[in-house]
């Protein structure tokens, strides 16, 4: 699916600024947003007449693309997967700006726009308060972000706040547990990372501490227990889920 939003993916990189970038951002998402609106006060009408309900029907499979899902083999590949997939490179190619939007496209897009608003344009802050705004309405956050989407946020806070202070870390890391997200192989080196730097900023190794002294507070000492012993526990179920004996976890 990557490669159908190649074109997509590929414009965001082209922009020269982050408000260019930002502004068709909110354009697709605010189609979106729109588009599932419409399901829900549809869903909620007692009176529905023919027409608008096909129209919901219709609506719903362009945000569901539901019959992706019905064949009775969930491993085969059919003509109604490659005709899907051929339709969003098309659309993409045609109108990167515009591209389809639904359950299966709409996370990789998201997670574009975070991605490039934070790590090509520096603009954390900004990344952020997309990515908080998405989150104030589930139903659009519940399709919309995925554990890709909360590793990126993760990666983002501990590079623009987790030097100085791990409790917005930790709120972020509760956050995409509460909702069901227990992490990869990625969050895992997200741990580590996060383990080790501040495990040197304790001991006064840290590049960031040009003082060498040790910096700790009791409270991130707390809340580093609780990442080794969250980094482990994922360690452990990561390396029991793997199927191919030759691949380990020691690396991370």
């Amino acid at each position: 699916m990557y490669c159908a939003l190649e074109p997509t993916l590929t414009h965001f990189r082209t922009y020269k600024t982050s408000h260019e970038l930002f502004q068709t951002a909110q354009t697709i998402l605010n189609n979106f947003a729109k588009k599932l609106q419409n399901v829900g006060k549809k869903t909620r009408k007692t009176n529905t007449s023919e027409t608008d309900s096909v129209k919901l029907t219709q609506i719903r499979e362009e945000i569901f693309v539901q019959h992706l899902f019905r064949p009775i083999d969930k491993n085969s590949w059919l003509d109604v997967h490659e005709e899907y997939v051929n339709n969003v490179e098309t659309q993409s190619r045609l109108s990167p700006e515009n591209p389809i939007c639904d359950v299966i496209t709409l996370p990789i897009i998201f997670n574009e726009i975070i991605d490039c608003l934070a790590f090509k344009f520096n603009q954390g802050q900004l990344a952020m308060s997309l990515f908080d705004l998405i989150e104030k309405d589930f139903s659009f956050h519940t399709i919309a972000v995925n554990q890709d989407t909360y590793n990126l946020i993760l990666r983002l806070v501990w590079v623009y706040y987790g030097n100085t202070n791990l409790d917005q870390f930790y709120r972020r890391y509760h956050r995409m547990t509460s909702l069901g997200f227990t992490g990869d192989v990625k969050t895992l080196n997200i741990l580590k990372t996060v383990y080790n730097e501040y495990d040197r900023l304790k001991n006064g190794k840290s590049i960031f501490n040009n003082s060498n002294s040790p910096i700790y507070t009791p409270e991130d000492n707390i809340r580093m227990e609780y990442f080794e012993k969250e980094y482990n526990k994922l360690k452990r179920r990561l390396e029991h889920g793997v199927q191919h004996k030759d691949f380990m976890l020691n690396n991370y």
